[in-house]
């Protein structure tokens, strides 16, 4: 968990800046076709980042760091250069252009020796009985969250205090939850969440705008989304006890006939449903195994079909083509029931995290789990898989025999794809 705001040193910021812009950068060009891009800009404010001494085992036991190196040391950089990252300027500065690839044992050979542990939660807003969040917070989910030195959610609703204005779009269900759920998440554990998805315009542009001006550094780093095309690829990243930590974002999964992805002239969606905007999180995640050769880099995506367990052959290719491209860990939700992990060489996959914080009453849209992932300086990271079930919009996890029972029934789902 990383929430304590960082000391800034210009050069270092300015080193990020550098850094974040070279790899924001690759992803226009694959976007735009351009060959010069500019220094990104934001307009998300300050970021936000921590720094801490407390450690945890992997029952969970603090809500700050959880891996077993030990202390816990972190900084944040974002794309706008507001924050303090320690990032050399030598390494900053690299040059990630003309690469096509990011071998895996290139970037292990270069990794720092801390291992970092990651933790993923699923789909999350406030309609019906997730409403409850709001006052009574994330349950049990919350201790898995916070233990881990990272957390990310996919927050599937537009937020928005003032709702007047606000239209519906047309389509079959239109989220819309108080600002006041990232602080609730963000009071769980979470660091980053995603708003990529098939509900973030759900109330058309003026939504977004109020969503993207709910924005703080403060609150958990909000990604996925921007008031043009570069800012809504922009990646989040941090550092863990020396080592990056890389977050990108982006949707497979649209509306047809709705306009929602950003354009270099319109904000939206960071979204892959095109060939090039699959290439631009390609050249991004490329462009930062080039840039940080020891990055950690997590790829969160809205993909899948709905209520299908098995992953799609669309979803293994982007698994597959990330994982070559140098990706730590893939991330996908929307399908809103549980689908399998995978380790792909270096490159820990969950196809399908599920509902999380949601409405689901009964049956597979009401499992669900936090999934947690240790990233070692070296060789393939681990998954673990942290069953539970939503229980009046809430997840409670497991534990003891229901606990190892959940776990043997998600390990077989793949078996049966």
């Amino acid at each position: 968990m990383n929430r304590t705001p960082a000391r800034r040193h210009p050069r270092l910021a300015a080193a990020a800046a550098a850094a974040s812009g070279a790899i924001a950068a690759a992803a226009l060009v694959a976007c735009s076709g351009e060959t010069t891009v500019s220094q990104p800009t934001t307009s998300s404010g300050a970021t936000s980042s921590g720094a801490s001494s407390t450690s945890a085992s992997s029952t969970g036991a603090s809500s700050t760091s959880a891996s077993s190196t030990g202390a816990s040391s972190t900084s944040a950089s974002s794309t706008s250069g507001t924050g303090a990252s320690s990032t050399s300027p030598s390494t900053a500065s690299t040059s990630p252009s003309g690469t096509t690839s990011a071998g895996s044992s290139t970037a292990a050979a270069q990794r720092s020796g801390t291992t970092v542990r990651l933790a993923f939660g699923g789909d999350t807003n406030t309609a019906n009985s997730a409403a409850r969040v709001l006052s009574d917070g994330m349950g049990s989910a919350a201790r898995v969250l916070a233990a881990a030195d990272l957390s990310m959610v996919n927050i599937e609703t537009v937020l928005a205090d003032d709702r007047s204005g606000l239209t519906r779009e047309p389509k079959a269900f239109n989220f819309v939850a108080p600002t006041r759920l990232l602080d609730v998440v963000g009071k769980a554990g979470v660091d980053v969440v995603t708003v990529a998805n098939n509900h973030g315009l759900d109330y058309g542009p003026l939504g977004l705008k109020r969503t993207l001006a709910a924005r703080s550094s403060t609150r958990p780093h909000l990604i996925g989304a921007g008031n043009d095309l570069r800012e809504a690829f922009a990646p989040y990243r941090t550092t863990v006890r020396g080592r990056g930590v890389l977050f990108l974002a982006a949707t497979d999964v649209l509306d047809a006939g709705l306009q929602w992805a950003a354009t270099a002239t319109r904000a939206g969606l960071a979204s892959i449903k095109t060939a090039a905007g699959y290439a631009a999180m390609r050249s991004a995640v490329r462009a930062d195994r080039v840039v940080h050769p020891g990055d950690v880099i997590v790829v969160y995506l809205h993909a899948g079909v709905e209520l299908n367990v098995c992953p799609t052959s669309r979803q293994k290719q982007v698994a597959s083509d990330l994982a070559s491209d140098g990706a730590s860990a893939v991330l996908m939700s929307h399908a809103h029931v549980v689908q399998p992990g995978a380790v792909l060489n270096e490159t820990a996959v969950a196809y399908g995290l599920g509902n999380f914080v949601f409405a689901a009453q009964s049956g597979a849209t009401a499992s669900t789990g936090v999934m947690e992932i240790d990233v070692p300086p070296t060789g393939a990271p681990t998954e673990v898989w942290h069953p539970g079930r939503i229980s009046g919009g809430i997840p409670t996890i497991f534990t003891g025999s229901e606990a190892a029972r959940a776990t043997a029934r998600w390990k077989a789902l793949g078996s049966h794809c």
